[in-house]
């Protein structure tokens, strides 16, 4: 699911990295071709570089690093930090953005390659790889940049991390890639990320006490590198270790170098780490770093950190005392160390833990309390149970479960129920309750009870009725999951937190909280009673079993409980011995490990093996349909990826590496049961596997146990699947279809031990333990999990590890772990010594197994329902041991069975026959049949075994009746021929809450004599026949009394027995074709054996078929194409048994299809890299930056393999706002437009109505029955009934108050925790909107976010009709046109798969109303930057420049050029459109002809002309010119990206010797045309001033270096030099001189003739004025409208002193462009300079109503200023203008600061301060405070001047140049350290201020050493260095 971001601080990288780039000129470039392992090869052999580095670090944004040391820092005015070595070309940027939780690097770097496009990257050099690199996820971005014709390299690292991504940048020179990137990477190995692994401020404090005593002295690189060694593999745990050590001791010179390691992303980093410190001495610094340590969240490291310090002693526990705060954040540290320390220093602990007030340090105490053994210190049980430390009541409660029962505790025990017990009736009863029903006797029962009396009649009296959540006998109700009136009561919805809170409620709410909890601890008592007086393990699994099924909600309190009970184990340390030597390299078979007692075996001889066949014959799968194979390869990437991912083989490279096992050599695991259990059923269970890597295999079972939990478990699924994974594909379909079902689900739920109520959550995050025991005299190593239930008691999960050598055991108890030890130590009999491991060794597969049936029966039967079933205790007499093996060919998954038989007449009663001679497969069962077994037996032999196993089993029939029986043995068994068929029709039934799929047995019989037996009646003579019921013309009777029986029907051929008359019915008009045509049932016939004793086979396609029609209709429908892919990809699912004299042997076999067109493993090969969690594409062609606002969008996807396109065209045709626009085999264009909600479309709530019932339901993952859902629909409603508005409402709070994360929940989790991705945000929009009756779905598609396409999720409304909206991004009334919908999933499939890749050709945004005029539309276009990207279409572009036509018969590379060269030409022009140039358009000439406009307009001083085009209503600019260049720039760029050589626009783009080529090239290859010869021009200027700037400064230079020589007197001038030719305005006059009518000619030759005396006044005699003048006049004639040529001659007149003519040429500028206040400023200022007041108050008059129309009066008075300032004349005549305006200077802060400054020209100090204070009245202002006191030095008031410039930097801090202000007046006042304070922080700023040290007001200071030292800074010579050359000509 996606999110969508806006990568603006990715786009200032790139802007920010342009200018850098700029200095990198080089003439080399990098074609960079090589593929993603070519750059990883190449970046693998870079050589780390030496050289001494410092350590960075960021604590603010949590981030280090080391770097160069000569390298320096700065940043950014937006925060991206610079690293950067002095002049050198290379940089490296670091920068760190908050993106949404769960967001992803995937996304990230999508978001970063969007801003790419703009940039002039060079084609085909983009690379993107994913490495992993310090235990994270990156991604690499590499490409070449093409700057003014030089190519520089970048490369780009960015990951993320939670909430916040992180980049760092590499800017470098072609020609030093290798050097630098050598050096890059050193610095990337490391840095270290603070919330991947473990890091805060504390560390930060060590470190630099660390780094104070043993500095890291360039050994940093060692530390980092050995960490990467460890994490590839390259090196062991152990030798890294040793290694580490070496730099913390030892004296620990080096250990600051590997301290980072510490906080390192990779948790066995950081273990390494933490115990290589631990070697070390002793001392404070050290405990302080292993007590920091002890907080890490991985178990291990944090163990290693306990353990350390438990070596050290007492002043590292004294240590660990002071840092109790700290520590006791959680739970998890305090305890494991109290673990590791032993209980005598746990009890310790606890004791002051217990003596603090805090309530996270008692929940700490009690955790570890848990952990120990044993434990009797008294409690303060009243303040530990009304606690508002979250968990701590629970935690105390799990505590008194433990410990205060039994013989130990019962003291404790009555000690504590007396305390409690006088609780009850107080304001702590509800306290008491909850801590009663852990510890109290039954004799406190009756004290409950009365109380609850006592409650009920309290609350009657109040007019309450009792809390209604309870049911009969005070059980709880079993809720349905979907079902509000029986899920919780009102009560429920509060919780009790704090005493306090509890008082707060009103006394019916107490009393009936109260209440809940008394009965919940009389539920408690009554079963803790039970349970003591249970006898046997039978006894005891029933109470419990009886007791969760009616008490859902204590389930796990009650499992707890149970499981605690049992005795502890005792062992004796001094009678168990084992000789590590003679057990050491068992073999890892188990062979003589396991007990001989082992009652399932499982062993895997070569794992690796396996894997390898197993994926070689997926990957061989040949599909039907390109769909079926491109979800099942998808499903093969992310079982891949995922566990890549988990298992470290990203890191590693293979599995054995990553997980420390060696795959190649056997595992093993069995099970069996404790010998002398106890009171308690005890399972046992272990694994043997050969390991290579200790601390790898640890690590592997840590997260076993974190992510799956339980040891036995596994053993016995692994047990199961080895048998029958061949199942699977026959049970998914079914399974899905059974959950979808509603009322499958709800049948299903009733029937559970635990309700669908949901089980409330741990109240404290489980953690894992880690601790080391011996057992025997060997190493133990014990991984604990234990998890503090929410109703109390405590659940433990754990593994126990022993090695012996290389073989490692994995037990899952301390007993089992016993047991396998002894074994292999010869003291107990071995699982070699059964017959069933012999048999089993006979099994060839990839892996074997052997099981004793009545073992496994007791080991998987943990309700004990099955155990007592005598019938079944007989029937498994017939069989012996069991042995197989799971075999894996290339076209087929087969597990063979071997089972030993009794000798018994049973089994003895089938007979061998032929699969395809079996009839009722040909005649009785339809082709739609689901599954169907087959045998053929003798009737009588059969009928007497089950006769004689009934009497076994003190059974009076064998059926269910007498009658039954004797029907059968008289009537029937004679009849029988001996073929028996059954079959399941359908599992529809089951779907729909039945307790049966739809079964039939045909019995085939000899003859017609039954059939007529039945129609006569004298067959089932006693049994209820149904009335008007018949199938296949014969009566229907019901086998028993029981309606849900089976029914029989006899034909002339078959008894036919069936579930339902239904099912009868069913088969009865079942369609000519039978099952025996079906592909699975032909198929399986050819793979069978010649003679069989069983035969079975499974119709997948009729199964799937079946489970389409349910799953299609329920929220698991997109699993359908999942489900699909895996029926699809087998075939042939049969099973037969053989029999012989040795017994059974059977095969249950699928095989894998090999017959479609489409390899999966062709795809897998093509697929590429892959992202499961953000697998998103980034569409080709144009850019769209803000979704929301696309009306329309053009998309064409290319396919990568022939019928994908079909497919994707399917999924999108279905929706008609998307049109197919074309489809070929290998492409389709699809158009698709927003959706918006007609303006009155709404309904009335609630809606009913049949057809509502799917959208109004709720459902377990959208429960809008649930009370907190309901509760807030209400909330967020009202009293508002009406749809429209409450669709928006629910909309907007979704909208608010939920945080993007990426998660997995319901509704009502999201709800609680309000983070959520899109599916979340949507599901919780659709709960809230259902249960306030507005129907409402979940969609999904595809949405273009943050540059790329992904997955989304969004909603569906009924207001009349069916109208989308999207919650997830704010869109309450449509969603835009990149909101894809699917009629399945190929699209965002394909798309993980990399088969498809998109090209958005066309995208038009809402037509905003200022786009419907083409002026306004420019004018808001030029003042606001963010509505820029809606003046611009590719596709009216392209029409208008390359025709319409063009674009079709472009290709793809051709397409892509034109969009990339379209878009880099928008980007380009905010160098002329500048936002922080805020002049508005000002409009010349409009030249307008239907749907097309030309503007041609002035903004500022630059003349553009724009063609316009109109399409649906609004206005584009299809064209954009500056004028003075003669450029049409996309004309020249988009015609130039299809023929680079005639592009003239790469002149302004590229150095000035590549673009004087360029236009030679264009010259000599179109002739010479005036505006290519003009392009000459502006290069040949540019290259003159650059010639002139280099001599003048050679000029310098050569001067400083001569020693200084008097002037001699008389001495002659130096002889004048010959000018140089001016190249270009030669080549400008002769361009006029052949084109005369050349406007533009004319403007650059006038304007180049009057250049040289624009500082100088022109002499009247000069030829170069005349002509000049001449050549504006003739442009004035050509462009009458151009106000600027007036302009400039008014100023060529003015300097002529010509003020006739002057005044004329500023009046014409003016007429021509009224609205620009420049011109009327310029009247103004001349015609005061021609002193002329009376006039220019008039033209001034003038320019105030402009400046007043525009609404900028200030701005009106900012032109009057002058910067070089005024002399007292001038000054007293603008004075007298402006004080013949005071309504307005009054107003204007502008004015007043001119008037002030006018003033002070004059010396009239005095005004010019009080015209000052009046600006700061209106507005105060940093400027103006600095103003003031700099004139109220003047008049030598130096205490009023420090007050206005310390007023001043009150309000900007940053202004360093008001430091000068208070430095002279602190230096006048006396303060001289002060005053030299103030300039230090000027010279020593960022950006130096420097000052005059000459100012008379400093002179105090001059003889100050400070002062002179300051003055040598300022005065320090200044290296004259070379100009920059241009990097391109200029434009005009």
């Amino acid at each position: 699911m996606r999110y969508r971001i806006h990568p603006t601080p990715l786009a200032f990288i790139r802007t920010i990295l342009v200018p850098l780039l700029i200095a990198l000129l080089s003439a080399f470039g990098f074609a960079q071709t090589i593929d993603r392992d070519m750059r990883a090869a190449q970046w693998d052999s870079y050589q780390l570089p030496e050289g001494k580095f410092v350590r960075f670090v960021d604590r603010q944004k949590g981030y280090s690093l080391w770097h160069p040391a000569d390298w320096k820092d700065r940043v950014a005015p937006n925060g991206i930090r610079l690293f950067q070595p002095g002049p050198q070309s290379v940089n490296m940027l670091a920068l760190t953005e908050d993106i949404p939780e769960g967001f992803g690097v995937a996304n990230y770097t999508s978001s970063y390659l969007q801003g790419l496009r703009n940039q002039p990257t060079i084609e085909d050099s983009v690379l993107v790889r994913r490495a992993i690199v310090n235990g994270l996820e990156w991604r690499e971005v590499s490409y070449d940049i093409d700057r003014q014709g030089t190519v520089i390299h970048q490369t780009m690292w960015l990951t993320a991390v939670g909430a916040r991504a992180y980049a760092f940048a590499l800017t470098t020179l072609p020609a030093d890639l290798e050097k630098d990137e050598a050096l890059f990477k050193r610095i990337l190995l490391t840095i270290r990320i603070g919330a991947a692994g473990h890091w805060d401020e504390e560390f930060e404090n060590l470190y630099q006490k660390f780094a104070q005593t043993a500095p890291p002295d360039g050994r940093e690189i060692v530390a980092a590198t050995l960490a990467n060694e460890l994490r590839t593999a390259k090196l062991g745990f152990d030798g890294a270790v040793a290694k580490l050590s070496e730099l913390f001791s030892p004296s620990g010179q080096s250990a600051a170098a590997a301290l980072d390691l510490l906080t390192d992303a990779d948790p066995q980093i950081r273990a390494a780490a933490i115990t290589a410190l631990g070697k070390t001495a002793a001392n404070e610094l050290n405990n302080e770093a292993l007590v920091w340590a002890l907080c890490d969240k991985d178990a291990i490291a944090s163990f290693a950190a306990a353990a350390a310090l438990t070596a050290r002693g007492t002043s590292a526990l004294q240590t660990v005392k002071a840092k109790f705060a700290t520590l006791a954040e959680t739970p998890a540290p305090l305890v494991r160390f109290g673990m590791a320390a032993g209980e005598a220093t746990s009890r310790e602990l606890i004791a002051e833990l217990l003596r603090s007030d805090s309530g996270k340090q008692h929940l700490a105490a009690m955790v570890l309390a848990l952990a120990l053994p044993k434990f009797d210190q008294p409690l303060p049980l009243v303040k530990l149970l009304t606690t508002a430390e979250p968990g701590l009541k629970n935690a105390t409660a799990a505590v008194m479960q433990k410990h205060f029962r039994g013989a130990s505790g019962q003291k404790m025990a009555a000690d504590a129920t007396a305390e409690l017990v006088k609780l009850l009736r107080g304001d702590q009863e509800w306290w008491a309750a909850y801590a009663l029903g852990e510890i109290a006797p039954v004799e406190i029962a009756a004290e409950l009870k009365k109380r609850i009396a006592e409650v009920d009649a309290r609350l009657t009296a109040l007019g309450k009725p009792k809390p209604s959540a309870n049911g009969k006998n005070g059980r709880r109700k079993k809720p349905n999951p979907t079902d509000a009136t029986v899920t919780t009561t009102k009560v429920e919805s509060f919780s009790v937190t704090t005493l306090a809170d509890f008082k707060t409620k009103s006394e019916d709410m107490r009393l009936a909280l109260t209440r809940g909890e008394l009965e919940t601890a009389l539920r408690k008592i009554t079963f803790r009673e039970s349970w003591g007086k249970a006898q046997t393990d039978a006894e005891r699994q029933k109470t419990l079993t009886e007791f969760t099924r009616e008490n859902s909600d204590l389930s796990e309190w009650a499992r707890s409980f149970s499981a605690a009970s049992g005795d502890a184990l005792s062992l004796n340390a001094a009678e168990l011995r084992f000789d590590a030597a003679r057990m050491n390299n068992a073999p890892t078979t188990g062979e003589t490990i396991f007990p001989k007692t082992s009652v399932s075996y499982v062993m895997a001889p070569n794992f690796a093996g396996t894997m390898e066949r197993l994926d070689a014959a997926l990957s061989g799968v040949q599909m039907g349909t390109v769909r079926d194979q491109m979800t099942l390869g998808l499903m093969l990437k992310i079982l891949k990826t995922t566990l890549a991912d988990k298992t470290g083989v990203s890191s590693t490279g293979d599995v054995s590496s990553a997980t420390g096992v060696d795959l190649k050599a056997p595992i093993s695991m069995a099970n069996w049961t404790g010998e002398n259990a106890g009171k308690s059923f005890d399972p046992r269970s272990a694994i043997v596997a050969r390991v290579k890597d200790r601390a790898r295999f640890e690590r592997l079972l840590l997260t076993y146990q974190d992510q799956l939990g339980d040891l036995n478990n596994f053993t016995v699924v692994v047990a199961v699947l080895s048998r029958f994974a061949g199942l699977i594909p026959a049970a998914v379909p079914v399974a899905f279809a059974a959950v979808a079902s509603d009322e499958a689900r709800n049948a299903i739920t009733g029937k559970l031990p635990i309700s669908g109520a949901r089980p409330a959550p741990s109240p404290i995050k489980p953690f894992e333990l880690v601790r080391r025991e011996t057992l025997g005299g060997l190493p133990v190593t014990v991984f604990d999990k234990p998890t503090i239930n929410a109703n109390g008691g405590v659940s433990w999960e754990s593994i126990w590890l022993v090695y012996m050598d290389e073989t490692a055991i994995v037990a899952s108890s301390q007993a089992a772990l016993s047991d396998a030890l002894q074994t292999a130590a010869g003291t107990k009999p071995a699982i070699v010594e059964s017959a069933g491991f012999t048999q089993s060794r006979s099994e060839q597969g990839e892996i074997v197994f052997f099981s004793n049936l009545k073992g496994i029966l007791k080991v998987a039967d943990t309700d004990n329902e099955l155990a007592g079933d005598e019938f079944v205790g007989s029937l498994l007499k017939a069989f012996g041991a069991e042995s197989g093996a799971l075999r894996l060919t290339a076209n087929s998954w087969e597990t063979v069975f071997n089972v030993t038989l009794a000798d018994n007449q049973f089994t003895g009663s089938f007979k061998p026959f032929r699969a395809d001679s079996l009839v009722v497969p040909r005649e009785v069962l339809p082709s739609t049949t689901t599954l169907y077994a087959g045998a053929v037996v003798d009737p009588a032999r059969l009928f007497g075994a089950m006769k004689k196993m009934s009497a076994e089993s003190n059974s009076k029939n064998v059926f269910a009746s007498q009658e039954l029986d004797e029907a059968f043995e008289k009537q029937i068994v004679p009849e029988m021929q001996g073929e028996i068929g059954a079959a399941i029709l359908s599992f529809k039934p089951l779907y729909d809450s039945g307790d049966w799929p739809a079964i039939v047995v045909a019995v085939r019989l000899k003859s017609g004599a039954l059939a007529d037996a039945m129609k006569s009646g004298k067959l089932f003579p006693k049994l209820k026949r149904l009335e008007k019921v018949t199938a296949f013309g014969s009566p229907v009777v019901s086998l028993d009394k029981d309606e849900e029986s089976f029914f029989a029907a006899v034909t002339s051929e078959y008894l036919l027995l069936a579930d339902s008359i239904e099912t009868l019915k069913q088969l009865e008009a079942a369609p000519k074709d039978k099952f025996s045509t079906s592909r699975d049932f032909v198929r399986s016939l050819q793979t069978s054996p010649e003679s069989v004793s069983l035969f079975a086979t499974y119709n997948l396609q009729a199964a799937f078929a079946e489970a389409v029609q349910v799953i299609s209709a329920s929220e698991s429908q997109q699993m359908l194409p999942f489900i699909s892919a895996l029926v699809n990809a087998f075939h042939s699912q049969r099973v037969f048994f053989t029999s012989d004299k040795d017994g059974l042997r059977g095969s249950l076999s699928v095989s894998f299809d090999r017959e479609g067109r489409y390899a999966v493993g062709d795809l897998a090969a093509r697929s590429g890299e892959f992202d499961v969690a953000n697998a998103s594409i980034r569409p080709k062609g144009l850019s769209v930056i803000e979704s929301p606002l696309v009306e329309t969008m053009t998309l064409r996807v290319n396919a990568k393999q022939p019928d994908v396109a079909q497919r994707v065209r399917d999924d999108l045709a279905k929706f008609p706002w998307q049109k197919i626009e074309s489809a070929t085999g290998s492409s389709v264009v699809v158009t698709s437009s927003a959706r918006r909600i007609p303006e009155n479309q709404t309904v009335k709530l609630p809606v009913t109505g049949t057809e509502f019932a799917q959208t109004l339901a709720a459902t377990p993952q959208i429960n809008s029955n649930a009370p907190q859902i309901v509760e807030l629909g209400k909330q967020i409603a009202g009293n508002d009934k009406d749809g429209r508005s409450v669709a928006r409402k629910i909309g907007e709070w979704t909208y608010t108050n939920l945080k993007w994360k990426k998660v997995e929940s319901d509704v009502v989790d999201t709800l609680a925790s309000r983070e959520a991705d899109c599916l979340e945000h949507a599901e919780l929009y659709v709960a809230l909107a259902r249960s306030l009756g507005l129907p409402a779905r979940v969609v999904t598609g595809a949405a273009l976010s943050g540059g790329a396409f992904g997955a989304h999720a969004w909603v569906e409304v009924y207001l009349g009709k069916w109208v989308e909206l999207d919650p997830t991004w704010g869109l309450m009334d449509h969603v835009d046109a990149t909101h894809l919908r699917f009629d399945g999933d190929a699209f965002t499939s394909y798309a993980m798969l990399n088969q498809i890749e998109l090209e958005i050709t066309a995208a038009r945004r809402t037509v905003a109303e200022f786009q419907r005029d083409p002026i306004r539309l420019v004018k808001e276009f030029s003042l606001d930057e963010s509505k820029r990207e809606l003046a611009f279409d590719l596709s009216l572009t392209v029409e208008h420049t390359l025709g319409a036509e063009r674009w079709n018969q472009l290709d793809d590379k051709q397409r892509n050029a034109v969009i990339k060269a379209f878009e880099r030409t928008v980007a380009g022009m905010w160098d002329t459109w500048n936002p922080e140039f805020d002049e508005p358009v000002r409009v010349i000439r409009n030249q307008a002809q239907n749907d097309q406009t030309v503007l041609t307009l002035l903004r500022g001083e630059v003349m553009l002309r724009l063609t316009l085009s109109r399409r649906d209503g609004a206005w584009f600019i299809v064209e954009h010119e500056i004028v003075d260049d003669a450029l049409a720039e996309f004309a020249d760029a988009l015609n130039g990206a299809l023929n680079p050589a005639a592009r003239r626009g790469v002149i302004f783009e590229t150095s000035l010797d590549a673009a004087m080529k360029q236009v030679e090239r264009l010259i000599a290859a179109e002739g010479e045309k005036p505006e290519l010869l003009l392009l000459k021009v502006r290069v040949l200027d540019s290259q003159q001033n650059y010639e002139m700037l280099d001599k003048a400064l050679k000029e310098v230079k050569e001067k400083e270096k001569e020693p200084a020589q008097p002037s001699q007197p008389g001495a002659a001038p130096p002889a004048p030099t010959n000018p140089p030719v001016d190249r270009a305005l030669e080549l400008l006059k002769e361009i006029t001189k052949r084109w005369p009518n050349f406007a533009l000619a004319q403007l650059a030759l006038g304007r180049e003739l009057l250049a040289p005396f624009e500082e100088d006044a022109l002499s009247p005699l000069s030829q170069d004025a005349e002509q000049g003048i001449a050549a504006l006049q003739r442009y004035a004639q050509l462009v009458p409208d151009d106000p600027r040529v007036w302009r400039e001659l008014a100023q060529t007149y003015e300097q002529l002193e010509k003020p006739v003519e002057a005044e004329a040429a500023h009046r014409a500028a003016i007429e021509r462009d009224r609205s620009y206040l420049d011109h009327h400023a310029a009247l103004v200022n001349f015609l005061l300079d021609q002193e002329e007041p009376a006039k220019a108050k008039t033209a001034f008059s003038q320019m105030l109503k402009v400046a007043a129309e525009q609404n900028a009066i200030d701005e009106a008075f900012e032109y009057l200023n002058e910067e070089e300032g005024f002399d007292p004349d001038s000054a007293k005549l603008r004075e007298d203008l402006l004080l013949a305006f005071p309504k307005e200077v009054t107003a204007s802060q502008s004015a007043l600061r001119l008037l002030a400054d006018l003033q002070e020209a004059q010396n009239k100090i005095s005004e010019a301060i009080k015209s000052t204070q009046r600006a700061i009245a209106l507005e105060a202002t940093v400027e103006d405070y600095e103003s003031l006191s700099r004139l109220y030095r003047l008049q030598r008031r130096f205490t009023e001047s420090l007050a206005a410039a310390n007023q001043a930097l009150k309000l900007d801090d940053t202004a360093i140049y008001v430091q000068f202000e208070r430095a002279c007046s602190l230096a006048q006042l006396g303060r001289k350290r002060d005053a030299i304070a103030a300039l230090k922080l000027m010279i020593e700023a960022e950006q130096p201020v420097f000052f005059d040290a000459d100012d008379p007001d400093l002179q105090p200071l001059a003889a100050m050493p400070e002062f002179k030292a300051l003055k040598e800074k300022m005065n320090a010579p200044v290296v004259n260095e070379a100009p920059t050359k241009p990097d391109k000509p200029v434009k005009q």
